[in-house]
């Protein structure tokens, strides 16, 4: 029998997130003002060549890869295994109910070192993908080329995401996938085994959403400030 509490959502409640992600607005955007601000004198006083955009775009990938990857993966992970585990036939309500966190379980620690270097690799992709100016620009140049307007440049944008996500998620499908082919479905282990595959599959995703995001910051950096 199930515990009451295992599939109960657990965190602070909707007014607390609502009050934490205000005061990290209130708090991190002066931060990130005075961050580069402080960062332009430092490179003059350097004698860097590099303009206040350009920096502004390396400090914002920076945010991305350090704050806003683990917290997309945290969210995209919470909703994976919930659709996972959702009723066929009965649609979700994503954002109108809170989501539990997925069931714990012990991680070996070869996927434990394998997920830190995901987190690490993403991070460092993240920063190396947003920084350089001229990489959101030759995408979203490249966009508009193919694009005959606002419509079917969205269509092409989350075309590419799409792409890129599955090509990223597909070798994790396929090992995981095989293995839990083989294994019954009162079997213990494969739990586990479902939920590292959400963990991968998750990552993948969030990683294109945040490089999104990313790029789409740089581009508004650098063409409208």
């Amino acid at each position: 029998m199930t515990p009451p509490d295992s599939a109960a959502p657990v965190g602070p409640s909707r007014a607390a997130r609502i009050a934490i992600a205000v005061g990290a607005v209130v708090v991190g955007v002066p931060a990130l003002l005075a961050a580069w601000i402080g960062l332009i004198f430092l490179f003059e006083r350097l004698g860097l060549p590099i303009t206040a955009n350009e920096l502004l775009g390396w400090l914002i990938a920076v945010v991305v890869a350090v704050l806003l990857w683990p917290l997309a993966l945290r969210a995209t992970i919470r909703m994976f295994w919930n659709s996972r585990q959702h009723p066929r036939g009965t649609p979700a309500r994503w954002g109108s109910e809170r989501l539990p966190a997925p069931p714990r379980v012990a991680v070996g620690p070869g996927d434990r070192a394998l997920r830190i270097v995901v987190l690490i690799l993403g991070g460092l992709g993240l920063v190396a993908v947003c920084g350089p100016s001229r990489i959101p620009l030759a995408l979203l140049s490249g966009l508009d080329a193919v694009s005959s307007g606002g419509r079917s440049w969205w269509a092409a944008l989350q075309l590419g995401a799409f792409v890129l996500v599955f090509a990223l998620m597909l070798p994790t499908l396929w090992i995981t996938g095989r293995a839990l082919r083989t294994l019954p479905r009162d079997d213990p282990r494969r739990l586990g085994l479902e939920l590292r595959q959400t963990w991968y599959a998750s990552a993948s995703t969030a990683w294109v959403i945040c490089a999104l995001l990313g790029m789409v910051f740089a581009w508004l950096v650098i063409t409208r400030l």
